[in-house]
């Protein structure tokens, strides 16, 4: 009976969603980074309306499900846990007089740069505010007794958004290092996922979904029409453009969720999001190396660059995924065979 609710309660239009968010994770570290000798900038701007807010919106979705669970909090341990790992190879390979500084310092979330892989030591920025406000989202929603309630934080929220500059008060608060904008944006997003899963019916959430998508198009337009299109300049830290700019991702999942009845093979990049996420890091790193050996125009390049980066990350996250769910195994193996010597 257990087996069957686990597998009623799976929703492969977030998983698939997900998977999409982590693919185009990849492609805007191809972009940028080693990108930017190359891919034009309009396309490296456009490449972030599919982004981290995204991915916190769905894990708002998921969380539906997770805090329903007896350990709410496994997949924040196995964020910790993966990184950790990770930095602990690395230092194992590069840095073995600093192992126990990285493998502890990645542990609390402090982490060390990694020059060889710089992408990856440059993708954990992530971490902290994902934690801080899945563990918050978490201490709003069962404190709460209304869905109300928990809509009308969202408002005030982005109220703290939109005024963030003029409030200044407000820029002199942090929770855990973490400053008020990056909580406020991405525990706005966490919320809205959240309360649109627990609250809409399937039926509404194309309706949603294109009032969303014409309001946040409409902003966007208003908002950039005198400007240069440049989304990085707000996305750290998160500011209001970069937040209205991040609902247009939103609401087309909204709209294409219903379109999602079964399981594909991106489902599986979805499941593992946070295994991808670290092996993106690592990949995008070794463009720098490709980068250049290809001396032909971009819209040749970047394919190759990006279908380099996808099947290099994807390589490493199935490793990543196999390490660590036998790490245990590995580990007394290891022992072993050293107690034999």
């Amino acid at each position: 009976m257990s087996q069957i609710k686990k597998v009623n309660e799976r929703d492969y239009s977030i998983d698939f969603a997900k998977g999409v968010t982590v693919i185009s994770i990849i492609f805007i570290h191809t972009v940028w980074w080693s990108g930017t000798s190359y891919a034009p900038d309009i396309l490296r701007q456009l490449s972030l309306l599919i982004d981290v807010p995204l991915f916190f919106f769905l894990s708002g979705c998921s969380a539906t499900f997770a805090f329903k669970k007896e350990k709410p909090f496994s997949g924040i341990v196995r964020l910790i846990s993966l990184f950790t790992l990770a930095y602990f190879i690395y230092a194992l390979i590069y840095k073995q007089e600093q192992l126990f500084e990285f493998t502890f310092s990645a542990l609390f979330i402090n982490y060390l740069n990694t020059y060889e892989i710089a992408v990856f030591s440059n993708s954990t920025w992530f971490i902290l505010p994902f934690v801080i406000v899945y563990i918050t989202g978490f201490i709003i929603i069962k404190q709460i007794g209304s869905k109300n309630i928990l809509l009308l934080i969202c408002l005030i929220l982005f109220y703290f958004i939109l005024k963030y500059d003029q409030i200044h008060a407000l820029s002199k608060y942090k929770l855990l290092s973490l400053s008020a904008d990056y909580l406020f944006s991405y525990l706005l997003f966490f919320l809205l996922g959240y309360y649109f899963k627990s609250t809409l019916t399937p039926k509404l959430y194309k309706t949603i979904g294109a009032i969303l998508l014409l309001c946040s198009l409409s902003a966007t337009l208003w908002i950039y029409w005198d400007i240069p299109f440049n989304l990085q300049n707000y996305k750290f830290p998160p500011k209001i453009e970069y937040v209205v700019a991040s609902i247009i991702s939103i609401s087309l999942f909204l709209i294409t969720a219903r379109l999602i009845k079964k399981e594909y093979k991106i489902n599986y990049i979805g499941k593992n999001a946070l295994s991808f996420y670290l092996a993106q890091g690592i990949g995008s790193s070794l463009l720098f190396q490709l980068s250049p050996l290809l001396q032909i125009e971009w819209y040749y390049k970047l394919p190759i660059m990006f279908l380099f980066n996808l099947v290099s990350s994807t390589i490493i996250a199935i490793a990543v995924i196999y390490i660590f769910n036998n790490y245990t195994k590995i580990g007394n193996t290891i022992i072993k065979r050293i107690d034999d010597l």
